[in-house]
């Protein structure tokens, strides 16, 4: 049987949850850090969470963290609704910029096996990001 993963902030007594002293006030700051400006990697290592930005960003959106019949509240809706936002809008820029920056270039490789006559060669299609000139 797959044990369920506890959300970040949150530790299991007595078959309850209720709030990690620690991680929960991490967990805050992180949100308050984040709304304040900084980027996800820059308000979790302020925070003190050691968690990949990916990570981080699925905590942002968790609405484990309003409340449920289950655990209990550690973050307000209205702070959770505008780190939503800005995460939605830097979402945004983010891919609008890479689409602006790079382009994608075929490639295509070709290899013999080892040992082989050059007859049993083969080859692949890759792509590849390059800058924009």
């Amino acid at each position: 049987m797959k044990r369920p993963m506890i959300p970040y902030g949150y530790k299991i007594e007595n078959g309850a949850a209720i709030p990690h002293p620690e991680e929960s006030e991490k967990l805050r700051r992180f949100f308050a850090f984040y709304l304040d400006g900084c980027s996800i990697r820059a308000a979790a290592k302020a925070a003190g969470i050691d968690h990949s930005p990916t990570t981080c960003r699925n905590m942002l959106t968790n609405e484990t963290y309003l409340g449920t019949d289950f655990y209990p509240r550690l973050i307000q809706p209205d702070v959770m609704k505008k780190a939503k936002a800005r995460a939605e809008v830097r979402g945004q820029n983010y891919s609008r910029e890479r689409e602006a920056r790079y382009r994608v270039v075929p490639v295509r490789t070709a290899f013999t096996f080892a040992g082989a006559t050059p007859d049993l060669s083969a080859s692949r299609l890759y792509e590849c990001i390059q800058p924009k000139k």
